[in-house]
Parts: C-alpha cells; structure tokens; sequence
C-alpha cells in the first residue's frame, strides 16, 4: 500500500509542477475577451482609453514589479513590470475591479504557480478582475 501511495504523490506532484508554469499567449483575444490567471482575469478593453472610466494614474513604487493582487503569499504574486504599462485605479470600483493597465510595449503578466500570460499589446488597455467568491455579501477568491 506504501508503494501505491507513494505512486499517486508522485504524480500530483509531477502534475502540479507542469501545471504552474503553463503560459498563455493572449495576442489574439478580442475586445471584451477574457485570460485567467488563477484568481485574476485580464479583459482587453481595446486600443482606445476607456471613454467613461474616471482613472488616476498611480505612482510607480515598491520596486521594478506591480502587484496587480493585494496580499503577500505566492498565489497573490501577479506581476507585471512598471516600465512596461501605466497603472490606473478605477473611481468607484468595486471588491472584484482592480487596476487598470494600458501597455506601453508589448509585456507579460507574471505568475511563479499559474504560468504566465503573455502577448499583453503595446497600446493595448487591459482591466484587471478578481474572481468572485460565493458568499452572501461581495467577496473575492484570493489563492
């Protein structure tokens, strides 16, 4: 029975490791389409600033990395680099919105467990969301 135990943990593992690092290339998703990358999503929202979105730009700070996910485990670690996109906050948002990023070259939203999600456009303004977890009030899934 050990040995099959044994077995089985082995390939979860082997699993597990080939399932973190699986990228996804969004360079041909539409407006309106979505990637995910665990907890978090990017929707494009096209090459145009958002026309009614009431933005303010925030302050590159903390490093040549943003945190698109608030916490400090490894499952929050969504990065993308602060030369690469502007980042906006949204007026009004919500549990679930989160920034929004309009890339100023092509770049690449980074993930140590989910695998990357690259092909992000140059001049392309993407929003960032966060899963919703099923609760009675509004609360979203962290990793």
């Amino acid at each position: 029975m050990t040995e099959a135990k044994s077995t089985i943990e082995n390939i979860t593992n082997q699993a597990k490791a080939k399932s973190r690092r699986r990228d996804f290339d969004i360079s041909a998703i539409g407006e309106g389409e979505q990637a995910w990358q665990g907890d978090v999503s990017l929707t494009l929202l096209g090459m145009e600033k958002p026309v009614d979105a009431d933005l303010t730009k925030v302050k590159a700070e903390g490093g040549p990395d943003y945190q698109v996910a608030v916490g400090t485990g490894v499952g929050s670690r969504h990065t993308i680099k602060h030369s690469t996109v502007d980042i906006y906050t949204l007026e009004g948002a919500n549990q679930l919105q989160g920034p929004i990023l309009h890339c100023l070259e092509n770049t690449t939203l980074e993930h140590p467990e989910h695998g990357n999600i690259t092909g992000l456009q140059q001049g392309a303004w993407y929003s960032v969301n966060y899963q919703r977890q099923m609760a009675e009030e509004l609360r979203r899934a962290q990793d």
